[in-house]
């Protein structure tokens, strides 16, 4: 048996003994408020905070067990909101009334007040990042489109314009591995990164250049790895600081909003329509992309990981969804559910499953597996009894998402 064999079968056994002993899954949260959530961020795995699109900020404690209202932001738009630590955060947007000017506010008591920190005038911020308390980066574009990065050193007190051709163009997410390697993407769609944390030249540099789709979001991995995500399902993927990059084209097509990472290779893209792609690299698979979407409509916005049991992502209409050990306070995607309007019949089963309703009618019929994966969907138009040809699926436990005319009701299964 060569090595690449057994490297794969001691991962799969590796991950089989996780399964049996219980594993995290994906939860909606309950959310304080019905306003869209544009960002999110966690400073540890239970201290977070999440911003809506007219400045009231949400607050946990307990990693999402429970969201509150703490504090509001009268006039304020923000775009995007960054905490170090559980007490100093920042958050950039605009006032209402002073729509052409672009503000950081900043926090020192955990997001109960906050105070501007820096005003430029016509202008426009889009996201901020910081390497440690002093180094952070915000990005966007002043004027007539015309791309504005700039650079702190004292902790967002004082700003300095980076280095670097000024093109027309709105930048939206800006990211750096450490105080020197940075990349920043926006509209055009254009990409630009430093080597020297854009202070003196080569500064910022042009790396991409009108590729096919408009890019929103990005975040780097480590010394090497990369992920950016774009409009129509577009995602690209560097294993070497972006000097070559993987294309994927999500199949479904949606639209895709943010993006996160974690080491060694692993990254978290929300978008429209409820999508969660989960990307990963390997020199044996390649790129993989596992889907965990959602069935709703709800655009998901942003998404916050701090390890690979606590992720949480944010949407439209105070959606709230987070991935770990039972963390939420609604259901899990997987969570093996009793729900008497339907009956799983026989199970375990092995060549015919039939459901059957009695005040319902069944529109579709998914099997996931336990890596998240799905395996098998049968569509029906409006059947009460729906019986689905299981033959062809592998021995194991099924996960059932039924979405019936009024629901979506989970469930299990065993194939034999």
């Amino acid at each position: 048996m060569n090595l690449k064999i057994i490297c794969l079968l001691f991962l799969a056994f590796g991950f089989l003994l996780q399964q049996l002993s219980g594993q995290p899954a994906w939860y909606v949260q309950e959310s304080p408020i019905e306003e869209d959530l544009l960002s999110v961020s966690f400073a540890d795995s239970s201290f977070g905070w999440a911003a809506t699109s007219n400045g009231k900020i949400i607050h946990t404690t307990n990693g999402g067990q429970k969201w509150e209202l703490i504090s509001s932001i009268d006039g304020f738009y923000p775009a995007k909101i960054f905490f170090r630590n559980r007490d100093i955060g920042w958050m950039v947007g605009t006032y209402t009334t002073y729509l052409d000017t672009s503000y950081v506010m900043k926090t020192n008591d955990g997001g109960l007040s906050w105070t501007p920190n820096y005003k430029r005038i016509a202008s426009k911020l889009n996201d901020i990042f910081f390497v440690n308390d002093s180094v952070g980066y915000a990005v966007g574009f002043e004027g007539d489109t015309l791309c504005l990065r700039m650079k702190t050193v004292t902790s967002g007190q004082y700003w300095l314009d980076l280095w670097g051709p000024k093109i027309i163009s709105e930048f939206y997410s800006v990211h750096f591995r450490d105080t020197t390697h940075g990349v920043m993407c926006g509209s055009g769609p254009t990409l630009q990164f430093t080597r020297t944390g854009g202070i003196k030249p080569p500064g910022m540099a042009q790396s991409i250049f009108n590729f096919e789709k408009e890019m929103f979001d990005l975040v780097n991995v480590g010394s090497e790895y990369g992920c950016m995500v774009g409009a129509d399902g577009k995602l690209w993927f560097t294993k070497d600081d972006w000097n070559n990059y993987i294309d994927y084209d999500f199949p479904d097509g949606d639209t895709l909003r943010a993006v996160d990472g974690l080491p060694p290779v692993s990254f978290y893209v929300v978008g429209d329509g409820g999508t969660i792609l989960t990307i990963g690299y390997n020199q044996f698979l390649g790129l993989t992309a596992q889907d965990n979407s959602f069935d709703f409509d709800d655009k998901l916005l942003d998404i916050d990981a701090v390890d690979d049991a606590h992720i949480w992502a944010v949407g439209e209409n105070g959606t709230i969804v987070s991935f770990g050990y039972g963390t939420g306070t609604g259901n899990s995607l997987f969570e093996n559910q009793e729900f008497p309007s339907v009956h799983v019949f026989p199970n375990p089963a092995t060549d015919r499953v039939t459901l059957s309703t009695e005040n319902e009618s069944i529109k579709e019929v998914v099997f996931i597996n336990l890596l998240g994966q799905t395996i098998l969907r049968k569509e029906f138009g409006s059947a009460k009894d729906a019986t689905i040809n299981v033959s062809g699926l592998k021995p194991g436990v099924y996960l059932l998402r039924i979405q019936t005319l009024q629901d979506l009701i989970s469930s299990k299964i065993v194939i034999e």
